[in-house]
């Protein structure tokens, strides 16, 4: 029953996050790359579809190296706007930075999940502030590995501060990708702030 709770309340978190996102690309006015930014290949546009036909997102446009899933990971979500416009959402990422975005985005749920914020909204304006970045600016999607291993930091921090809120009950974040080991699972001073979560049982 928990696990369900749980999961319904991180999918309510992510239609946020994707709300957010969409709106910060939109402001930005962000064009989507020609040249992938880490092997130097051509940027194309295909479908999910394209490498993955059962799935129930096949028909949604991403933007990939030509040298995707051969010797380069590189791609970028795409979506259209009401005129029909291509957006970009967010900076091409490889697996790494990929699961780096995906983890911070799972202490962003954490914390308004424990009531340590009551908004993703909050968390960002909290995070921009230690970042010295305008919000705008700060959405994961924008983000590269540097600055997100940092805002990974600062949530286990505010997440250790109210182990009456937590009470323990944070998971270390685990990585999807094949071959990527979670942020929080090698950095050492991720790695103590997790356990002194999980300790912190009231």
């Amino acid at each position: 029953m928990i696990y369900m709770i749980n999961k319904m309340n991180e999918s309510k978190y992510k239609k946020q996050l994707r709300s957010v996102q969409k709106q910060v690309n939109t402001f930005l006015n962000m064009k989507i790359p020609t040249t992938c930014p880490y092997c130097g290949g051509k940027m194309i546009m295909k479908t999910i579809g394209d490498y993955d036909p059962t799935s129930e997102r096949a028909s949604d446009l991403f933007c990939v190296c030509e040298n995707y899933n051969t010797t380069c990971t590189c791609s970028l979500k795409v979506k259209m706007d009401s005129d029909g416009k291509k957006i970009p959402m967010g900076l091409p990422a490889d697996n790494n930075l990929k699961s780096l975005r995906c983890e911070a985005h799972y202490y962003i749920n954490a914390v308004v999940r424990y009531g340590i914020f009551e908004r993703i909204s909050e968390v960002y304006e909290y995070l921009s502030g230690k970042e010295n970045i305008q919000k705008d600016y700060l959405h994961m999607s924008m983000l590269q590995e540097g600055r997100c291993r940092s805002i990974i930091l600062y949530l286990l921090q505010i997440l250790a501060a109210y182990p009456d809120k937590v009470n323990g009950r944070l998971f270390p974040f685990i990585s999807n990708f094949k071959g990527v080991n979670s942020f929080t699972t090698t950095d050492l001073e991720a790695k103590k702030l997790i356990e002194k979560i999980q300790y912190q049982i009231r």
